[in-house]
């Protein structure tokens, strides 16, 4: 029905995963340059937004007439470092072996991204009249602080916007909610002393011990959602301690809250502070710091919103039913996106979820040219 040239969109997507953006550092703005000139191929007028330290975002819009408001084709253009595994084929290669494109990236989510930017030059090439605009993006820093898609939204670019893709890896399945994710830092300190005469000291270690106790037990007020299950706390690392005959004088564990819709971190943050100085009666030598590391709003768009309508529609004309679900636990820029907008997003890509950031990592090219022409029919039955 669209006019996509299937090698052509194989071949892109090639040259897409060949582009080291491993981040960190980022260095996206080699494939944000990369995706600026392929959309300046098909006629649209591309623009590089430069972040500095060879980072950027890239964006196109292809005009409607502007009876509705504007859809956005998101996604991200960096990637996660190898990692030690070891990998079958070169991680940048690009090898199409039986079908699957190999490489660090593919599913998570170049593919996703490339697939956005044949589609909306298939709908140009077929001169479909939109009511509204088709905006396509790719965004620096998603797998770390999110730094691309909070420079887009400070810079107006949700500005008039209806509903936005974003084409994470779900293998095709329609994701419309996902966890909030909040990590804190907390260190003890205490008094150094010999280890056989632990009197003498203060034992950071012990004192941590019973903060971990004292927080598993809190109890956080939360509104229940239908797809996100509860929020969950749990602790990733710790390090403490010099030597094994030396009371400890200083602990330090990171620790991973997924929040649900609704919920403030902001209150999260106090009610750890009040748990924790509340431990003061029980140890009066207790001492701590708390620092937040990162954060990502929980966020969830209504089933019945018309973008989600519209994907729905889109697989089940090609005989594929689909029930809206939440991420299996990955967060992604529409928690940056959704506060700032408040237009309801999804979560639609090729790739395969549990392929991210694995060795191996590979797309089926079958399903990546499946989601070209679902985003040319998205588009269309969202924008008509």
């Amino acid at each position: 029905m669209y006019p996509i040239d299937r090698d052509a969109a194989v071949r892109l997507l090639t040259e897409c995963v060949k582009l080291e953006t491993v981040n960190p550092p980022g260095n996206e703005k080699l494939a944000a340059d990369w995706l600026a000139a392929q959309l300046a191929r098909i006629g649209l007028a591309p623009i590089v937004d430069d972040l500095g330290g060879n980072r950027a975002n890239v964006m196109a819009v292809l005009k409607g007439s502007g009876e509705k408001p504007a859809l956005v084709f998101n996604g991200h253009l960096d990637v996660v470092p190898v990692g030690a595994g070891a990998w079958t084929y070169n991680p940048f290669g690009a090898v199409n072996v039986g079908g699957r494109l190999y490489g660090r990236g593919s599913s998570d989510m170049k593919g996703g991204l490339v697939a956005m930017v044949v589609a909306i030059g298939a709908l140009k090439k077929a001169g479909i009249a939109l009511k509204g605009d088709l905006i396509v993006s790719g965004m620096a820093d998603e797998e770390t602080g999110a730094l691309g898609a909070k420079a887009w939204v400070q810079k107006g670019g949700l500005q008039g916007v209806g509903a936005i893709v974003i084409g994470e890896p779900t293998n095709l399945e329609v994701y419309i909610a996902e966890k909030g994710a909040f990590w804190v830092e907390i260190t003890t300190y205490g008094k150094t002393a010999h280890g056989s005469m632990p009197d003498l000291g203060v034992n950071a270690i012990t004192h941590m011990m019973t903060a971990l106790q004292a927080l598993h037990r809190l109890s956080l007020p939360y509104e229940p959602h239908p797809l996100l299950d509860r929020p969950t706390m749990n602790v990733g690392t710790i390090v403490g301690g010099a030597k094994t005959n030396v009371v400890p004088d200083r602990c330090t564990v990171s620790i991973d809250f997924r929040t649900l819709p609704g919920m403030r971190h902001e209150n999260l943050l106090q009610e750890i502070r009040r748990t924790l100085d509340g431990l003061h009666e029980m140890l009066p030598q207790f001492r701590y710091d708390v620092r937040v590391l990162a954060e990502r709003a929980s966020v969830a768009s209504d089933p019945h919103a018309a973008i989600v309508q519209a994907v729905l529609g889109s697989l089940a004309a090609r005989g594929r039913r689909a029930t809206p679900k939440a991420t299996p636990g990955y967060a992604t820029d529409a928690s940056v996106f959704q506060p700032a907008s408040g237009a309801p997003f999804l979560i639609f890509g090729p790739g395969i979820p549990e392929l991210a950031h694995q060795p191996d990592e590979y797309i089926d090219l079958d399903t990546y040219l499946q989601s070209i022409e679902l985003y040319c029919d998205l588009a269309v039955r969202y924008l008509s």
